[in-house]
């Protein structure tokens, strides 16, 4: 819903019983979840975003749905303010991820409590190339700070290129992607990882996807990992 013309309300609810099974819906058997999002444009270009999701295990769910949430509920809120000049974007976050009955056996993103403070500054520094710089600070998990630089450029009007890298107390991170907009209404994206573990250890992760604009209010996307 969209109220006064500023203040923009968006809620959901699932509830998906063990025994209940559906190609859109076997991966998330035994898993309730809802959430509630709340934005307010403060002027014309400064946005307010407040968001509040919550997710639960019905009875233990399964392997896959435990895997998903990693404990019996976990609960996530999320702050943001974002202002937009002529060339800079600045966006200040914070946002507290709470968990209950930790799934000893699972580690995942969703099931580690966190308390993080975080900024970010996009600036163009013409119609073509624009750099970014974030901040993440975790107060629960320091090996969660993390301090991202990254570059964008768009080489054609259909051809746009980036580049990231990501430091933090666990490793570093190196991402390189390319967008190609086929045409008005499609565009292929795809993006390539390399994290250096202080471990040694060395993960990469590629992945492709796709976006239509239907219409003006209406795309579709396919991303593939």
């Amino acid at each position: 819903a969209r109220l006064f013309n500023r203040v923009g309300i968006e809620g959901y609810y699932k509830w998906i019983e063990g025994s209940f099974t559906t190609p859109s819906t076997v991966s998330q058997e035994g898993k309730e979840a809802g959430g509630l999002a709340l934005t307010f444009d403060v002027t014309p270009v400064t946005r307010l975003t407040a968001k509040q999701d919550i997710q639960r295990l019905i009875s233990n769910g399964n392997l896959q749905t435990q895997a998903q949430v990693g404990a019996s509920e976990t609960s996530t809120t999320l702050i943001q303010i974002v202002h937009e000049s002529e060339r800079l974007t600045l966006t200040g976050a914070y946002q507290l991820q709470q968990v209950r009955n930790r799934i000893g056996d699972f580690v995942t993103s969703t099931n580690q409590a966190s308390r993080i403070f975080a900024g970010k500054a996009d600036y163009a520094l013409n119609g073509r190339v624009s750099l970014s710089l974030a901040q993440q600070f975790d107060i629960v998990n320091k090996d969660n700070n993390v301090t991202t630089l990254g570059a964008q450029t768009k080489v054609t009007d259909h051809l746009t290129v980036r580049a990231s890298e990501a430091f933090s107390p666990q490793g570093t991170a190196t991402t390189v992607g390319a967008t190609q907009h086929v045409t008005d209404k499609i565009s292929l994206s795809s993006d390539y990882t390399v994290a250096q573990m202080n471990s040694g250890e060395v993960n990469k992760i590629a992945s492709v996807g796709a976006q239509s604009q239907l219409t003006d209010k209406v795309s579709t996307s396919a991303p593939v990992p």
